[in-house]
């Protein structure tokens, strides 16, 4: 899985589920929590 970042003025596409980032970046669990997504705090 290759996470690019996005570049103003471009189209949003369909890229990994959150799901796919955590597992490979389980690290960033606290910071999709303080952004709002606290539906990932239920297991």
């Amino acid at each position: 899985m290759e996470l690019l970042s996005y570049i103003p003025g471009t189209p949003i596409e369909e890229g990994p589920s959150i799901g796919e980032i955590l597992a490979r970046y389980p690290e960033l669990l606290e910071t999709f929590l303080a952004l709002g997504f606290h539906p990932l705090a239920q297991p």
